[in-house]
This record gives structure tokens, C-alpha cells and sequence, in this order.
């Protein structure tokens, strides 16, 4: 994870990095540099314009040979390491003061069934619905302090009445935060995924074929029996005389004596309508992907006070003194990835503009990461430190990976793999003009997000392998080196494509230790965190 207690050799220059700050970097990062090589060298990092003798020299003495992107993201984990720190299931977010954290409030409280607060902003809650999406959904959220501003950021918007946008990376809780809100307050959610052949019939309706039966005004029938048929009389009149109503056979022969047909086509509101007349939360997933005169169709919907007529259909008007009121829980909400993500595009000023409440949700770091993998398998939400402002951890809904948390080492092991995945999003992601170090050739480059820790942990509970000897299945417990590196190469190696690439991510496993040749040696003898 860290270059921590390692010795650490330079060949070539470093882009933006003099030798003597180098030097100062490996200090810092409680390392050794070393300017000849030798079998005491764990790393050579290679700049531009290498030697390739001194390259080939650190290969011959199986020295891990890395890059200065792969270097630098393994310095984030270098001060712990240095202080000679083992990484446990209780490391918080920010170092707090142990009392300070013993007086803190919970960052989320269900203070009773009419109450919520998130933070310091309280909400009301309401009993749920059929749509209310399902606290058990929500096991694997960690409640970081990214996540924890965003679902402020939501909460205040809610209670203001704002139309919100969230901004943001793909998996940055964007989607995710709503639905978690929309649970603890009880309030029922619909969700459209856009896309650019979304048309406007699919938000606000259209004509659909009418398969209902048909209607008829048996009220006003009964009052003039004299009109009708003979047959239809005397079925209404057997009918009234049992006290029941009518068969659905029985309308169908009214309705073919009296020559009544039912319309061929009728009106089916969309989910905005719907979500309007009955106080639903909307989520208009992926928004700069519809197409913008879409989107515009929603203009009054936005508005402070928000208003729409249904001028495709009966043309029905919501609003003040139209025919349907909106119901004041309804809110509506949007989440959009960046406009350099293929096939999305830049929304214009004044559209963004009706969005009051807007947030740029904050991609998680390595810390964060290792936040959620210790959360999944030890249990606790963690404790943070937000505007200067401690927090307790809020509450866990599962402890999905909990089987995991027996296994010898299982704390460091963690902690590598979110400096691994730290690592490669770095390497990933295009920094000060200059285009990413992975996947530069590729027309769209590499996205690693939550999920891919999702499935690493996934992997680590249900991969089992077969024992060639005994023929026995063997669990994660039972031959964790080889579940571990099949997991990593399927979910991190295998993905990438090109010599060079691979070649990179292989390079990164290696330099924080998780590789079949040295894993288990550095893990088999760490306890239980």
C-alpha cells in the first residue's frame, strides 16, 4: 500500500519533480533513497529518458521496476505506514480527538416516526408507500463525509422546495443519496433513465390502446329504464333488485343493445403527471443525455411554483387554479455525469439555471474507499469530521461481507486494495492538461468506481476453488492467495486492454504487494482486524 520502510532508487528525470525533492518526497514518505543499486533497492522508479542498463540491472535483481504515476499513488499511504500504523476496522475518516467523538451526535438520527435529521438539517417523515424504496437496499452504504454533504446538500433542498441537479462521476452516490433519503423519510420515488431517444410522451403521456371495459352511467339508466331495450332493462332492474352490481358480461349486452362503444384509444399519464397529482419524489436519471427539447417540456415543472398542462392528452392543468393541485411533497431531482462522458452533452446555462439547487458531488478517495470496505465487513459507519464539526458514525443497515471479518490479516488487506483502486483511478483520470497514463490511446477512458470493490468483495465471499489433491472446495478462509489474486485479476486485469496497459496495472499490484508471489508471506501472519 505505502513505499513506507522501503528503499527507493531513480533512474531518469521526473516530469515536474527535481532530483533533491524527490528525495525529500521518499523521506517524507518514511523511506530510504538510494542512488546506486543493489539487493538492498525495493523500488526503481523510471522518469523520462531512462538508463536502460540501470532498468535492466534492477530486473536481474528482481526489483520492482514502476512508473512515477504508479509512484505517487502509492504515496498516500506512505505516512501511516511510516508511523508505523496498522490500518483496523475503527480508522476514521479524519483523526478525532477520542472525547470529541464521544460527545458527538450521530450524522443521521431517525429521532422518531415523524422525524429525521441529517447532519444538523432536520426533516419530516411520513409513512411509507408502495413506492418508498426499502431500507434493507441500502446494506452496503457508507455513510463518508462525500456522502454525508451530498445528503445535506439533498436534505436542504427538500425542505426548500428546489428543484436539484447533482452533479458528478459516475458512482458518487449521486442516485443512490436520493434513494437512501427518499427511504428514511418515508416518501415514495419513481425513476427515468433518459436517454437520447427519450421523447416527451414517456415524462408528461401519450394515447395508448383502451382495454378497459366499457364504462357505463348506471345511475342515469336507471332513471330513464324507459329508453332502454327491453333486455337491458331487465338486467339492470335484476340487478338492483339483488343489491349488486353489474357482471362484467352483463355490461358488455347492455352495452351491445344500447349501441355504446368504448373508445379505441385513451389517455395514460406519465410518471411527472402521476408524481405531481400524488406527491412522489422524481429522479430524471442521466440528464444531459435526452435530447434538449425534451427536456424543456419540463420548464414549468421547474418553476417555484410548479405547473404543467397536459396539452398531448385532455389537456388536464396542474397548478394553482388548475384542475389538479400538486400535492407539496412532490419533488423532482437530476443526476448528470460529465459532459466528457461519450454521448452526453453540455447543458445550456439558462436550462441548468432552473436547477436552484445544484451540487457537485465529490468523487471518494482512497480513504473513503477504505472507509466502505471496513464498513461492509466490520459493521461500523464511520466517524467524520465535517466544517470543522466531528460526527458519529450514523446507522448501518447490514453488515453485508460480515463472514469476511474473521480472516487473519483482513484489515491491511483492505487497506491495500483501496490504495489499489486509489491508484488506478488516478492513473485514470487526465490531471493539469495532461491526458491519463492508462488508457491514453483509448477513444474513452477507463472508469473504476465502488462497484469494482463491490465485486472484489463479492468474489472474496462466494469464489470457491477445487483442491487438485483432495478434490475438496476450498472458501476464501481456506486458500485466500489464490481467491484473492483470481478476484483482483478478474475485476482490475482482465478489463484492460493493450501490452503497455496491463503491464502498468500488473506493476501496481506488485508494488502494494497483492501478486501470487508475495501475498501471502506479507498477510498470513497479520491478525483479525
Amino acid at each position: 500500500m505505502s513505499v513506507s520502510g522501503k528503499t527507493v532508487g531513480l533512474t531518469g528525470t521526473l516530469d515536474g519533480v527535481s532530483r533533491a525533492e524527490f528525495r525529500r518526497m521518499v523521506a517524507d514518505a518514511g523511506a530510504t533513497y538510494s542512488a546506486t543499486l543493489d539487493d538492498s533497492v525495493d523500488l526503481l522508479v523510471i522518469g523520462e529518458r531512462p538508463l536502460g542498463s540501470r532498468v535492466d540491472q534492477a530486473k536481474s535483481l528482481d526489483i520492482d521496476v514502476i512508473d512515477q504515476e504508479t509512484f505517487q499513488a502509492m504515496l498516500s499511504g506512505s505516512s501511516a505506514a511510516a508511523s508505523g500504523h496498522e490500518p483496523s476496522a475503527d480508522d476514521d475518516v479524519v483523526p478525532l480527538a477520542v472525547e470529541s467523538i464521544e460527545d458527538a451526535a450521530p450524522s443521521i438520527a431517525i429521532l422518531d416516526e415523524h422525524t429525521l435529521r441529517v447532519l444538523d438539517i432536520p426533516l419530516d417523515r411520513r409513512p411509507p408507500g408502495p413506492l418508498t424504496p426499502s431500507l434493507d437496499f441500502f446494506a452496503h452504504y457508507t455513510l463518508d463525509a462525500p456522502t454525508l454533504r451530498t445528503l445535506r446538500f439533498l436534505a436542504r433542498a427538500v425542505k426548500l422546495k428546489m428543484p436539484c441537479l447533482l452533479e458528478g462521476e459516475t458512482a458518487t452516490s449521486k442516485t443512490s443519496s436520493i434513494s437512501f433519503l427518499a427511504a428514511l423519510t418515508g416518501h415514495q420515488l419513481v425513476r427515468i433513465n433518459l436517454n437520447g431517444q427519450t421523447d416527451t410522451s414517456e415524462l408528461v403521456g401519450r394515447y395508448i390502446p383502451n382495454e378497459e371495459q366499457v364504462r357505463l352511467p348506471v345511475d342515469e339508466m336507471m332513471n330513464h329504464l324507459e329508453l332502454l331495450e327491453d333486455e337491458s332493462r331487465m338486467i339492470l332492474e335484476r340487478a338492483q333488485q339483488t343489491h349488486r352490481g353489474l357482471t362484467g358480461v352483463e355490461k358488455q349486452q347492455i352495452a351491445a343493445n344500447e349501441g355504446i362503444q368504448p373508445p379505441q384509444w385513451r389517455f395514460q399519464e406519465g410518471l411527472i403527471p402521476q408524481a405531481m397529482r400524488n406527491g412522489w419524489w422524481v429522479i430524471l436519471d442521466e440528464v444531459n443525455l435526452a435530447e434538449p427539447q425534451v427536456l424543456e417540456r419540463l420548464n414549468s415543472v421547474l418553476e417555484r411554483n410548479p405547473t404543467l398542462v397536459l396539452t398531448e392528452g385532455p389537456g388536464t392543468r396542474f397548478g394553482p387554479n388548475g384542475d389538479c393541485p400538486v400535492d407539496p411533497n412532490f419533488r423532482i431531482f437530476a443526476t448528470m455525469n460529465p459532459a466528457e462522458y461519450q454521448g452526453r452533452s453540455v447543458l445550456s446555462p439558462a436550462y441548468k439555471d432552473r436547477w436552484t439547487a445544484t451540487w457537485q458531488a465529490q468523487s471518494p478517495g482512497e480513504v473513503e474507499y477504505r472507509q466502505m470496505l471496513q464498513r461492509l465487513i466490520f459493521g461500523n459507519q464511520p466517524n467524520v469530521e465535517i466544517d470543522g464539526s466531528p460526527w458519529r458514525g450514523g446507522p448501518s443497515f447490514g453488515t453485508p461481507y460480515a463472514s469476511l471479518s474473521t480472516v487473519p490479516g483482513m484489515g491491511e488487506f483492505l487497506s491495500r486494495l483501496a490504495a489499489l483502486h486509489a491508484g488506478l483511478v488516478r492513473m485514470a483520470m487526465p490531471a493539469d492538461g495532461k491526458p491519463p497514463s492508462l488508457g491514453v490511446s483509448r477513444r474513452e477512458r477507463y472508469v473504476f468506481s465502488r462497484r469494482g470493490l463491490l465485486a472484489v468483495l463479492d468474489g472474496l465471499g462466494a469464489l470457491e476453488v477445487m483442491d487438485p489433491k483432495s478434490q475438496r472446495r476450498l472458501t476464501f478462509t481456506e486458500a485466500p492467495e489464490t481467491i484473492a489474486m483470481d478476484t483482483l485479476e478478474s475485476v482490475y486485469v482482465d478489463r484492460i486492454r493493450g501490452d503497455e496497459d496491463r503491464s502498468r496495472v500488473i506493476q501496481l499490484l506488485r508494488s502494494l504487494g497483492l501478486h501470487r508471489q508475495n501475498w501471502m508471506h506479507r498477510f498470513e501472519d497479520k491478525p483479525a482486524s
